[in-house]
This record gives C-alpha cells, sequence and structure tokens, in this order.
C-alpha cells in the first residue's frame, strides 16, 4: 500500500488568501514545485496499479490539483475509485 499526501501550499484554496503578499516569481516557483512532485507521486500510483497493488492519495477534496490532466486521467480509470470524506486529516505533521 502506497500512502501520497504530496504538499497542499501550492493548491491551497486557504493559500489563495495570501497569494498577493507573494512574488508572482515566489508564486510561479511554489507551483511548478508542486506540480513536479504532484506528478511524480501520480507516476508512482501508476506502477503501484500496474503491479497489482494499492495505494492512497490524501488531499482535500476541491483542491485545483485534482484538475490536472494526469490526476483526471487516473482518477478516470475503471479501477481507480475516488472517495471523498470529511476532511483530511492525515499530513498534518
Amino acid at each position: 500500500m502506497l500512502v501520497g499526501c504530496p504538499p497542499c501550499s501550492p493548491f491551497s484554496r486557504l493559500q489563495q488568501m495570501s497569494w498577493n503578499k507573494r512574488g508572482p516569481e515566489d508564486y510561479e516557483a511554489m507551483v511548478q514545485e508542486g506540480l513536479a512532485h504532484h506528478r511524480f507521486v501520480y507516476e508512482l500510483y501508476e506502477l503501484q496499479k500496474s503491479a497489482g497493488r494499492y495505494f492512497v492519495h490524501e488531499t482535500p477534496d476541491h483542491t485545483w490539483s485534482l484538475q490536472t490532466d494526469f490526476a483526471q486521467d487516473l482518477i478516470g480509470q475503471e479501477d481507480v475509485h475516488k472517495i471523498s470524506g470529511d476532511a483530511t486529516c492525515a499530513c498534518t505533521a
């Protein structure tokens, strides 16, 4: 079982409130780093799935990272199930 909990800072709705306090270069760098990390994690999920193993991706349900093409490709697969809970709490360390 692979559990992925990528950093949510670049995609968090709460973080959006302070984006105007950062320079555009800082924001863009944070988003690009977050997207690169997410792509890597989704590649690991594909490896897990192709080997017949399971994965869990823990993230807030309405984060825009779930709208990326690589997330939608994985979520749209017949043997992948998206389950929504009340709140994320697994990655609070």
